[in-house]
């Protein structure tokens, strides 16, 4: 009976301490997340009637990218996004049954295709084809055609492209944000990083174009604005009449009492044929009082600039101070 009981008490030690030491590893944070979930789509076999269960295996998937996009909850970071995989094939409105704009609005989603070979977007001529009204996406391996603007957003997110081609569009990736002059911005505003690696760029006006323009009231005070880095790496672009690279404006005025704080740009590696001018850049922060600003490095390195009309590079940055006041 001895031996028993003490056998019993020992068990009962060890369970203890073996929930004690996974209790422990939990609150220490050393257990890993489990991944984000994969979905499938594809224009063959797929299905929009399935539930979100069945579209996980790859043997039931869904049909068209918008019903996916409009299904799939946010992932739980950049890092660890829910998937989309898109299988090779044509998707559009008249055979596929695609409605444009394919709207992303849950953060943290990654769509990746077969490659930009064999797995392709046609918007039909839509404004646009792709609309980003959520930040941490990742849009990889496809050709984005037959539009205005291939990837479009007026929001304040942040975007990966990855190894895509654009082609029989005005703007391949178009993003543009205006708050203020006569609607004052006045809030606090974050745009995450933004990276544009490896695409093919086949466009009449601009292969990236960027512009945010931020009004402030003067008389408000205490707003911060956050802006992550560029990384725009090993692209090309082949262009007709404009820009490679447009960032038209990143400005912000009238800032009172508040910070702002500007990451790292880094265009390089990237090979522009034809158009006017090969990397347009302008900013400027105007007209701040008692304001923080801090703006990391430009660098423009390794790029090949072929036959633009104007030039291969401009840049112009400006920073307008208040007479007598303290920034």
């Amino acid at each position: 009976m001895k031996a028993e009981k003490k056998k019993a008490i020992l068990l009962e030690v060890t369970a203890i301490g073996v929930i004690t030491l996974f209790l422990t590893l939990v609150l220490a944070g050393t257990v890993a997340a489990s991944p984000g979930t994969t979905y499938y789509v594809d224009d063959g076999t797929g299905d929009d009637t399935r539930n979100a269960v069945a579209a996980q295996n790859p043997a039931t998937p869904w049909k068209t990218i918008s019903h996916a996009l409009a299904t799939v909850p946010a992932g739980a970071s950049l890092a660890d996004p829910n998937i989309i995989n898109v299988s090779a094939g044509l998707y559009d409105n008249t055979t596929n049954g695609e409605t444009f704009p394919i709207t992303f609005n849950n953060d943290s989603i990654s769509l990746i295709g077969a490659g930009a070979a064999t797995t392709i977007i046609d918007g039909g001529g839509a404004t646009e084809i792709l609309d980003l009204n959520a930040s941490n996406i990742t849009i990889e391996g496809f050709t984005i055609t037959n539009g205005t603007n291939g990837i479009f957003s007026d929001d304040f997110v942040g975007f990966t492209i990855l190894d895509n081609t654009f082609t029989n569009l005005s703007d391949g990736v178009h993003f543009g944000i205006d708050k203020g002059f006569g609607d004052s911005a006045n809030d606090n505003y974050t745009i995450d990083d933004i990276c544009i690696r490896g695409n093919t760029f086949n466009i009449s006006d601009n292969g990236f174009y960027f512009s945010v323009r931020l009004d402030y009231d003067a008389t408000v005070t205490g707003y911060t604005v956050t802006i992550g880095d560029f990384d725009i790496l090993d692209n090309v672009f082949n262009m007709v009449t404009t820009d490679g690279v447009d960032i038209e404006d990143i400005w912000v005025t009238d800032l009172t009492g508040g910070s702002i704080s500007m990451g790292d740009v880094n265009i390089s590696g990237n090979k522009f044929y034809g158009g006017e001018k090969g990397i347009d850049f302008y900013g400027g922060f105007f007209t701040l009082t008692n304001t923080t600003v801090t703006a990391g490095d430009v660098v423009v390195n390794d790029n090949t600039f072929e036959n633009q009309t104007s030039y291969a590079t401009v840049s112009y940055t400006h920073l307008t101070l208040p007479t007598k006041r303290i920034v």
